[in-house]
């Protein structure tokens, strides 16, 4: 069958997915991207490659996100040609565990919430108003079965491999780099303490007891034994990739229960998630429901790692720890050792007060230290589609896949690695 036969095949088994009545704009594809919130900037960064570039060099006719920035957008839409064809990209940022999750399922119980296409309606303040981008839009609340997720850990370490909570979740397909059939990037994380924390430096196993115990004497850290207090944990729920990452490099296994707080505005509750102030009460981390399985009280976390970041630049001298460390105990003031991407590491190290990044076995974060080996704290971006997605859509997904790779500016990419590992967390190896 030649090519274009392939295409046209794919394009019809499309069905619904490109059925746009409802809209002015036509499309011949739309793909729905949601995963790693950790990768989402140089995710946004190949999307904007796969158009041919931004709207000033001729690229997406149009686009709109939520939040203030592209880059940083908890929801974005894209429209344009890509090779030929009238795409829609969506993208919804919500996790690398509920990303594999709601790709593998495929049902509309394990749907996501995207930007309505209708957005891109070209009468009133449709096209016209996108053509140079539109910021702050309204959050989406269109639930939809997304196509591709992006996540910062390989399917085989997810809790959605095989038969998990009464589901059976199929292998899904990886979109690697052409030619080298790499994986398409490279995420580093880093530990990052409270402001105005005495600490500068975290172990290995320092950060694996502090996981498992919820709490270490401040003295562990400074290695001074006149240091008194206590570092509480506090991390991400288990929806996170940037949680399984970790887990695994520090040795306690990437689907691992942890012992973690929360900052909170009161003594049952109220997770902090805005800078600049002071935490009043810290509390065990409260049990819930992630992608639909229950996660037991101190196991739960953030949902992204924006709003961890923004909680550790706080004042935490008069924070009250609830139930520590037995229960109907309290104690006052400590700090907190959390982790996030370089990237919400970055900002949170910008707010005031500052956020502290630490090192890490006493090496700091660093492009050359990770392409080199000697800072351990990384690891592989994968895309996965479906291994029924179209023809088209695999052809757009690749795309986007290699406008990642093209984009990205800091250096940190696959080809330019020294080193490999095979799987999450794995020994370091000459590549």
């Amino acid at each position: 069958m030649k090519a274009n036969q392939f295409i046209l095949t794919g394009l019809i088994a499309l069905g619904s997915l490109v059925a746009h009545s409802a809209q002015a704009v036509t499309s011949d594809l739309v793909l729905r991207i949601t995963g790693s919130t950790a990768f989402r900037s140089q995710t946004h960064s190949g999307i904007i490659a796969a158009y041919g570039g931004s709207q000033a060099s001729g690229g997406i006719t149009s686009y709109a996100y939520v939040g203030t920035s592209a880059s940083g957008a908890s929801q974005a839409i894209y429209y344009g040609t890509i090779s030929g064809k009238l795409v829609i990209i969506k993208t919804s940022w919500s996790g690398s565990e509920a990303g594999v999750r709601t790709v593998a399922a495929n049902s509309s119980s394990a749907s996501a919430n995207f930007l309505a296409d209708t957005i891109l309606d070209n009468t009133g303040s449709g096209v016209a108003a996108l053509q140079t981008g539109t910021a702050s839009v309204t959050a989406g609340t269109t639930a939809e079965i997304p196509d591709v997720a992006m996540a910062d850990n390989y399917q085989s370490s997810s809790a959605f491999f095989g038969s998990y909570g009464g589901v059976t979740y199929p292998t899904l397909t990886e979109v690697t780099l052409t030619p080298s059939g790499d994986p398409v990037g490279i995420v580093a994380f880093q530990f990052v303490t409270s402001a105005a924390s005495p600490i500068t430096d975290i172990t290995t196993d320092l950060a694996k007891s502090l996981f498992s115990t919820g709490a270490l004497p401040l003295s562990f850290f400074t290695g001074d034994s006149t240091s008194t207090g206590y570092v509480f944990a506090t991390g991400r729920d288990p929806d996170s990739g940037t949680r399984l990452d970790t887990l695994a490099v520090i040795g306690l296994g990437a689907q691992s229960a942890v012992k973690q707080y929360q900052p909170s505005t009161s003594a049952t509750g109220g997770q902090v998630a805005a800078a600049g102030g002071s935490i009043a009460f810290n509390i065990p981390a409260p049990a819930g429901t992630v992608n639909g399985i229950s996660v037991a009280l101190y196991n739960n976390g953030y949902n992204s790692g924006g709003n961890l970041g923004k909680a550790l630049a706080n004042a935490t001298t008069a924070m009250v720890t609830k139930d520590f460390p037995t229960t109907g105990t309290d104690t006052t003031g400590g700090y907190y050792v959390g982790y996030m991407s370089t990237g919400d590491a970055s900002t949170a190290a910008g707010l005031s007060p500052a956020a502290i990044r630490l090192t890490f076995n006493g090496v700091p974060y660093t492009v050359a230290n990770v392409l080199t080996g000697k800072y351990p704290f990384w690891s592989y971006e994968h895309m996965y589609i479906r291994s029924s997605m179209s023809v088209t859509g695999q052809a757009v997904a690749q795309t986007i896949a290699n406008g990642i790779n093209s984009a990205v500016t800091s250096g940190l990419t696959p080809s330019a690695m020294l080193v490999k590992r095979s799987t999450d967390g794995a020994r370091i190896l000459t590549k």
